[in-house]
């Protein structure tokens, strides 16, 4: 039927987590390496491109899943048909195959929104603990090719050195607004993995027996 959702119930949901998940996961590794080429005073752990990359590929198995016209969502609603009008299944071969390549394409897909969600989490809090550190430090000293900023008056205290910068102000200006965006990412394509992965999941395994 022209116009028919291609995903089942929820579809629309999903189809904009999968759009959402695309353009978050670029703009990961965009800001990644916009960080690693023009401000390499900020350490890897703060520069999630390594985060980017798992939410890129749930992105695509998600794709592979949700897409219009493809066998595993017409699979997937053919079977959750039967099922509802309580038809028995065929058992045919060519039936067992696309149920097999639907099962893998989604476990792939949980899989990897799982790992999504996890890594980019932990990329957003790697980013929050380096903003509440910037915004807590009690002094900062320009030195060559640097900044050497300490966490009290201490001389003695634990130092953070930023190199190479220009000056502390790019600290607290290019270095912090960077690492901002990072972890607002970060956060933003977290979340919409875990919705993403209870959607997916609750479309096939949710309200089995709902109509029982």
């Amino acid at each position: 039927m022209a116009g028919k959702c291609c995903c089942g119930t929820g579809c629309n949901l999903r189809v904009f987590l999968v759009v959402v998940l695309m353009l978050t996961a670029s703009a990961i590794i965009a800001v990644s390496v916009f960080t690693i080429l023009y401000v390499p005073a900020i350490k890897m752990t703060e520069t999630p491109v390594w985060a980017g990359g798992p939410l890129l590929l749930a992105a695509l198995f998600s794709t592979a899943y949700c897409c219009p016209g493809s066998k595993s969502t017409q699979s997937t609603q053919s079977h959750g048909e039967r099922r509802k009008h309580g038809q028995e299944e065929t058992g045919d071969e060519e039936g067992d195959e696309e149920s097999l390549c639907v099962f893998i394409v989604k476990v792939m897909c949980i899989v990897f929104l799982a790992i999504s969600f996890i890594v980019c989490l932990i990329a957003a809090v790697f980013c929050a603990v380096h903003i509440v550190q910037i915004f807590t430090f009690a002094s900062c000293r320009s030195v060559a090719d640097g900044c050497v900023c300490f966490r009290s008056k201490d001389a003695d205290t634990k130092r953070t050195v930023y190199s190479p910068v220009e000056n502390c102000d790019e600290v607290f200006c290019k270095v912090t607004y960077t690492i901002m965006a990072s972890g607002s990412l970060c956060l933003a394509g977290s979340l919409a993995a875990i919705a993403l992965m209870a959607s997916v999941f609750r479309s096939r395994y949710g309200h089995i027996d709902g109509d029982a």
